[in-house]
């Protein structure tokens, strides 16, 4: 099979899978939307942006384990796969309780801090001591992803995903029409559609694997690298975070628009991530068959193909920017401040693609602490341009300092890889 190929058979469920993941919350709004009180509405939107957060922290459980697991696969070492398979569950199965027991102070900071309104708390408090029963399938499912995704299947996490959010869908609809479950009835279709997705990758995990002897040198290769990946995660939410309170700082309607193009990136990284997760998968494999020809030519192809895609985007958001904005919202006032800035959105596909890339390939050759330096490297570059220019440029700077701070993190990636013994 010749890398073109293999890097698409990859990709293209990876990116189906992301496309996917925000149907979650979207159906989630639409049933609520229909329930006659729009407290319920404000509590869904924050009860799921504070899950994304929490469960965004422990995604080094996916990225840890696709990398290890891809180059045992690629060094034909069962007995390594299924030691990190096994140990990678545990510590799913471990953070998913300490949420369980710490939901009481969990929810008091999420109501602290997504500022939530009187109307809307008993609403929230409801939806969220329900939903956090999903959270033990959640973080299961990430390591279930990272296992199939090392062993060159993206297509079981692809129907896990497509299940998941058909039986959200229809059992929310059940709880919350069928059963008159309220709030509680679309949280517990949530859980429910979040356990279904886990557990049919269970179902296709053969479970004899778990039961190869352990592996020391796994332990210590595992913790290392998910200590880094989430300090590194951290970073990546700090510069989030930061970006939405510093829209919400300036004049009216600036956070809104920004709110509007960030949906343009965010389109983008469903792409750039399924080419990313392809980059773990495949530079994985070819390290641990110890190939390093085929890791370069990896490497050059994937480059490829994430230039081409930034070029697509860059075309695409260039010639239907205002009107999709249009179609986001009738706004007039938010539209028309969102294209003062939509030139800096449309870079963002070739500031940001090398990122992307770089983090799917340096996931894949567990280089956990060289991701986590470029992400320090990129976050002191945002906060540097954004304090420095904010004066002079305004919400320009933001936009300026949040291209410039995914640009390097892509640099800051390919300068390092001059060093790696596997790509030289």
């Amino acid at each position: 099979m010749s890398v073109d190929r293999a890097i698409l058979r990859l990709a293209l469920p990876s990116i189906v899978s992301n496309i996917t993941v925000p149907l979650l919350g979207m159906a989630d709004t639409a049933i609520v939307g229909h329930m006659g009180n729009a407290a319920f509405i404000a509590a869904i939107s924050l009860g799921t942006t504070a899950f994304s957060m929490i469960y965004w922290v422990f995604s080094f459980l996916r990225m840890s384990t696709s990398g290890l697991v891809a180059q045992a696969y690629g060094a034909r070492d069962k007995a390594m796969a299924a030691d990190v398979m096994r140990r990678s569950l545990a510590l799913s199965i471990g953070i998913a309780f300490f949420l369980l027991i710490c939901q009481q102070p969990l929810f008091r900071v999420t109501a602290f801090l997504m500022h939530a309104r009187t109307d809307v708390l008993p609403y929230l408090h409801t939806y969220f001591f329900t939903a956090i029963w999903g959270a033990p399938s959640i973080l299961l499912n990430y390591s279930l992803s990272g296992w199939f995704i090392g062993q060159q299947d993206t297509r079981t996490p692809m129907w896990a995903a497509i299940l998941q959010n058909i039986a959200n869908i229809l059992l929310s609809l059940y709880f919350v029409y069928g059963l008159h479950g309220g709030i509680a009835g679309v949280a517990w279709g949530t859980v429910s559609g979040t356990w279904t997705g886990t557990l049919f990758m269970i179902f296709r995990l053969d479970i004899r694997l778990l039961l190869k002897p352990t592996d020391r040198k796994v332990r210590n290769h595992l913790l290392s690298t998910n200590v880094d990946i989430f300090l590194r995660t951290l970073c990546l939410v700090c510069v989030t975070v930061f970006f939405t309170r510093a829209g919400s700082m300036q004049v009216q309607g600036i956070l809104e628009a920004n709110t509007l193009l960030m949906q343009f990136f965010v389109l983008f990284s469903f792409f750039a991530d399924g080419f990313a997760n392809a980059g773990e998968a495949l530079a994985g494999n070819y390290q641990g068959a110890n190939d390093k020809r085929g890791l370069r030519t990896l490497v050059r192809h994937l480059h490829r193909w994430g230039l081409g895609m930034a070029l697509c985007f860059v075309l695409l958001y260039t010639l239907s920017g205002p009107l999709v904005l249009s179609f986001f919202t009738n706004q007039s006032t938010v539209r028309n401040l969102a294209i003062n800035y939509l030139p800096w959105l449309c870079l963002l596909p070739l500031t940001s693609y090398a990122a992307f890339i770089w983090d799917g390939i340096f996931i894949g050759l567990t280089r956990s602490r060289q991701m986590l330096w470029s992400m320090l490297a990129g976050m002191f570059t945002f906060f540097l341009l954004w304090f420095t220019l904010h004066p002079l440029l305004n919400n320009h700077a933001l936009w300026l300092a949040f291209d410039a701070y995914l640009g390097m993190r892509g640099l800051a990636q390919w300068k390092m890889t001059r060093s790696f013994q596997e790509l030289a």
